[in-house]
């Protein structure tokens, strides 16, 4: 995930058959969401329209712009993403109640990372088609785990708070799913993979990953 419109451009010089760059627009930046709010229609679409995966995005009632500014620019990029979905990570943090209000129409491919909502938000969510991803920090919330749908799951490596994670260390996560649901790890990572390899399918942008992504998928999808 990148937090700006520069940090993305940056971002896109250094290329790595393991990493996808996502293009995002922090709402706690003020910087970053002036910049991506002063993108027009057409510029804005474009770079929407060529990242594989788009985030960070979304509300944060503690950030230095007002979440009126916050939701203006959050309306126009769902609005966009409609359009041209993607995987879309969204934020939402002290902002829970706002960020139902403005997926009710949700565009496919969203993910609510850090998801914080109680059960009647987390529903609201669900039924309109977005996905939740799981940190280590939020693995130990076993009452959150058992009431999330499988096949609406995926997995995270964001927790600041509680100390960092490296990328693609999930085992805590998978581990806490897997007591969660009865089942092996290994099945929790297969869980997972068919979970994105759906999500990609609803975004229409198979094409639009890398090929070990697009190769991870069509195993899972087989297996």
């Amino acid at each position: 995930m990148t937090t700006s419109p520069a940090m993305y451009q940056e971002a896109m010089a250094w290329q790595h058959p393991l990493v996808t760059w996502a293009f995002g627009a922090h709402p706690a930046d003020p910087h970053a969401l002036a910049a991506a709010a002063g993108l027009d229609d057409r510029a804005l679409a474009d770079h929407l329209a060529h990242a594989p995966v788009i985030g960070e995005i979304g509300l944060d009632g503690t950030g230095a712009t007002t979440l009126p500014q916050q939701r203006a620019l959050l309306s126009r990029l769902l609005t966009m993403l409609h359009r041209t979905p993607r995987p879309t990570s969204l934020h939402s943090r002290r902002a829970v109640t706002e960020t139902v209000d403005a997926l009710r129409h949700a565009p496919p491919g969203i993910i609510l990372h850090w998801w914080t909502g109680g059960t009647a938000a987390t529903r609201a969510v669900l039924d309109v088609g977005c996905y939740i991803s799981v940190n280590n920090t939020q693995a130990r919330r076993t009452a959150f785990l058992g009431h999330l749908p499988r096949d609406r799951v995926l997995v995270e490596t964001d927790h600041p708070y509680a100390g960092s994670a490296a990328p693609g260390d999930v085992a805590m996560t998978e581990h806490a799913l897997a007591e969660a649901w009865g089942i092996s790890r290994a099945q929790v990572r297969h869980q997972i993979w068919r979970n994105f390899d759906r999500l990609l399918t609803e975004t229409a942008s198979h094409s639009r990953q890398s090929l070990l992504i697009q190769q991870v998928c069509e195993i899972a999808r087989a297996a």
